[in-house]
């Protein structure tokens, strides 16, 4: 793999590890989130309380027609804000404590249930008379119904329907108090919820600190590694070039990556090795150039010495020539001699051949003599 290719996929995989640590953090505050999201239900079931809390307080003091709309009207934000409770999930699973939370601000309903009920026919039985006396509930308050400001020329009701007044102060009273004690309670609740999440929060933090630790350890790791190697392959070619330069030729690069430095040390193993076999040749041929220079001096000594020999016998073939050129003057002398001794001897042999004719022919004749006398013996 070329470096390049290398350095991208080590960017790659620091971005990939980024986006693991991000996705994994975005996963472990997801339930957390969702937590979060969760306990808004009962914010918003505390806020539609504390709406309910105040519209049962103006039943007995606020117009009838108004304080019905607005008690009815908060009536349903209540039962909507418990309808939600029943929608969170996740918080029950986070601990035992948390499941017992929520089951005590569910079971608030139906504390306060029997109560409500009670209070709104209370407020429909005023809301009757009030529509009998006057014809409307536009303007009139309960407290006003059941008091003499306007009396004229209505009846006034008996101490039985006075009652009544009584009982919706008192209902709203007790409502009252019991939604107090629903709103402290809920939040009694909401902060053990509220600390488990912030507990949540801080282990998901953690966890996800770690795993984002680790994954930068991971990458952190993996990017020494690389620059560990690529810095190692570089060490070691520069370690080559430096035998190189001390004219060391045996080392040899170890480097097995496919990329462009393990090319470079491929190429640099190819150039000593060829560089080895360059300067052994030239170690030969120097070494034979050295022996055949051995040899040539050797030859050139030799060849000094029977110059020397060949001077010193050029000069005694010169004092033999001069010795012989006497001799030969001697030797020219005796020849001239001999050749007069010879020209003597010749004459004197030229004698003698004639004496020894001479004597022939006198032999012959003595043969002839001795063989006519051996004739003449046989005949007689």
């Amino acid at each position: 793999m070329k470096i390049r290719a290398k350095l991208i996929l080590l960017i790659v995989a620091i971005v990939v590890f980024f986006v693991a640590s991000a996705a994994s953090y975005f996963v472990l505050l997801a339930p957390v989130n969702r937590m979060e999201s969760e306990k808004a239900y009962f914010v918003t079931l505390v806020d539609a309380i504390k709406e309910q809390q105040i519209a049962i307080n103006r039943l007995p003091w606020a117009p009838i027609s108004d304080a019905h709309d607005d008690f009815t009207a908060a009536n349903k934000d209540v039962e909507s804000a418990f309808e939600g409770l029943g929608r969170i999930k996740v918080l029950p699973t986070l601990s035992a404590q948390i499941k017992r939370a929520v089951e005590t601000v569910k079971n608030l309903k139906a504390m306060n249930a029997m109560r409500l009920s009670s209070l709104q026919d209370d407020y429909k039985t005023i809301m009757a008379d009030a529509t009998s006396l006057f014809g409307s509930t536009d303007s009139i308050s309960p407290l006003q119904v059941y008091t003499s400001k306007f009396g004229g020329a209505k009846v006034q009701l008996d101490e039985n329907a006075r009652f009544q007044l009584d009982v919706l102060i008192n209902d709203v009273g007790t409502m009252h108090s019991n939604l107090s004690m629903a709103t402290d309670t809920i939040s009694e609740q909401y902060s053990i919820i509220d600390h488990e999440i912030s507990s949540a929060r801080a282990r998901a933090l953690r966890t996800a600190g770690l795993i984002v630790f680790v994954i930068i350890a991971l990458t952190v790791l993996g990017a020494l590694v690389f620059a560990n190697a690529l810095a190692s392959s570089v060490i070691g070619i520069e370690r080559n070039i430096a035998s190189l330069k001390e004219g060391e030729l045996s080392d040899r690069s170890r480097i097995a990556s496919r990329d462009e430095i393990g090319m470079l040390a491929g190429n640099l193993n190819l150039f000593l090795d060829g560089l080895s076999t360059s300067i052994l040749h030239i170690k030969e041929t120097s070494a034979a150039n050295i022996e055949a220079k051995n040899k040539l001096v050797e030859a050139a000594g030799e060849a000094m010495s029977s110059a020397t020999q060949i001077e010193s016998s050029t000069s005694s073939i010169g004092r033999q020539l001069e010795t012989l050129d006497g001799r030969i003057d001697e030797s020219s002398g005796s020849i001239r001699k001999i050749a007069a001794g010879i020209t003597d001897l010749n004459t004197q042999i030229e004698g003698q051949s004639a004496m020894v004719e001479e004597a022939t022919a006198s032999v012959t004749e003595m043969l002839a003599s001795l063989e006519n006398m051996g004739k003449v013996t046989e005949k007689n």
